[in-house]
């Protein structure tokens, strides 16, 4: 990636009265990437949109510089969702990671996990996680040359991998 590439990039709290809208699409396209479809984010009744929306409007409030856009002149290319974890504060946990397709491949991607490095090592924050579907084999190769470890995630590991780097 070029220098004037990185240059360009900026972070910002999500507006969640302007942009919200675009933090639903890129969420329910994470789940289309993710799974092969949205029918876990849109629920079997077909609210899972306004329940994201209800959650991400409290996040943002709770938490302003871990739930982000990424822009790129005047564009959002990108968006993150992290927490430190309740159970324990010093592990930050990223919910979501997103770039839009067009950016994908550019050495964009980095910095999303660079701002979110930093953003958790000045919270306290001593390791970073992450969950990803086995299937998604770009995104686990991509995280494993930041520096992640893979291993089967404790909760679901039929279906899920659990992904750590210290900080």
């Amino acid at each position: 990636m070029s220098d004037h590439m990185a240059d360009s990039v900026e972070f910002y709290p999500i507006n969640t009265t302007r942009d919200l809208d675009l933090a639903v699409e890129f969420r329910r396209a994470g789940f289309i990437t993710a799974f092969g479809h949205a029918k876990d984010f849109d629920g079997a009744d077909g609210n899972g949109s306004q329940q994201y929306r209800e959650l991400m409007l409290r996040r943002c409030n709770i938490q302003p510089l871990m739930h982000v856009h990424m822009w790129k002149n005047k564009q959002i290319i990108g968006q993150i969702e992290a927490h430190p974890l309740k159970k324990n504060p010093t592990v930050g946990y990223v919910n979501f990671y997103f770039l839009v397709p067009e950016f994908r491949g550019t050495g964009l991607g980095r910095l999303l996990d660079d701002y979110m490095t930093e953003v958790f090592k000045n919270a306290g924050c001593t390791t970073m996680q992450l969950r990803s579907t086995p299937s998604n084999q770009r995104a686990l190769k991509y995280y494993e040359k930041l520096g992640y470890a893979v291993e089967k995630d404790p909760e679901a590991p039929e279906t899920m991998l659990l992904l750590t780097k210290p900080l």
